[in-house]
């Protein structure tokens, strides 16, 4: 009896390593598409962070180099601080949205960069995982500083978030941009009962 051995068409095979250079072994075969989506969602976040500080700048009446760029979060309670300053004023009603939107965006960003993508079948619905620090407020000595987070996507969603951002960083921002040399009326103006 002979025994024959399957032999593969080794010019069929999947390469063992992407274009890049990175093995298939790290990250699977996730589809191109999905790493220019979390290209596009790092790179228009970068763009977004500077256009927030430059409204925020405008906002305050400062030089854009003023002072060294805080982090994002910061940055965002920084302007919501400006929207409550600017409540009741003629435009602004509907900042606060703009901002939730760019808490959201910034979120997704932060799940989607951070986070580990490893080999998956099929990429219809991507997952990911990321160690994520828990805020102070919500730490006990005997709890532990930071929670495994899973992360679920697709590639609508991340499209999505593309869409978004270029909304955020784009015409949104000009508008917003626009209004920042409204004068914001003293305190005392702000709070009369009229």
């Amino acid at each position: 009896m002979t025994h024959h051995r399957e032999q593969r068409d080794l010019s069929m095979a999947e390469p063992a390593e992407d274009e890049w250079g990175v093995p298939n072994l790290i990250f699977g075969l996730h589809p191109e598409a999905f790493w220019g989506g979390m290209g596009r969602v790092a790179s228009l976040s970068a763009l977004f962070e500077d256009r927030l500080l430059v409204l925020l700048t405008a906002l305050r009446g400062e030089p854009a180099d003023a002072s060294p760029p805080p982090a994002m979060g910061t940055l965002l309670k920084r302007l919501e601080d400006e929207r409550d300053a600017r409540a009741g004023m003629a435009g602004w009603s509907d900042f606060g949205t703009y901002l939730a939107r760019a808490r959201r965006c910034v979120t997704y960003r932060n799940d989607l960069v951070h986070s580990v993508w490893p080999v998956q079948p099929g990429g219809l619905v991507l997952f990911g995982h990321r160690l994520r620090a828990l805020p102070r407020d919500q730490r006990t000595e005997d709890s532990p500083a930071a929670e495994r987070l899973v992360v679920n996507t697709t590639m609508d969603e991340l499209r999505s978030v593309v869409a978004e951002l270029v909304a955020l960083t784009d015409c949104d921002f000009r508008r917003w941009f626009s209004l920042a040399n409204t004068p914001v009326p003293p305190l005392t103006d702000r709070n009369e009962v009229g």
